[in-house]
């Protein structure tokens, strides 16, 4: 599933985006196929998922050290 939405995320993490919204901004991709590739991208290991809200369930989107 390694696709040129997907190495953008990676580049967007290491320019400084964290969050959903700033993806899906920067990308201009669908919320779907958005949550497609984060959702690869955690499971690969390759991001992981740090909850930033505890009034609502929200993520940023980190590269694993």
């Amino acid at each position: 599933m390694l696709r040129r939405s997907t190495l953008l995320i990676v580049r967007d993490v290491f320019l400084g985006l964290h969050r959903f919204d700033q993806f899906q901004e920067s990308l201009g991709v669908a919320r779907n196929v958005l949550t497609d590739r984060l959702n690869w991208l955690v499971g690969e290991g390759i991001l992981e998922r740090v909850r930033y809200s505890d009034e609502r369930e929200r993520y940023d989107y980190q590269h694993t050290r």
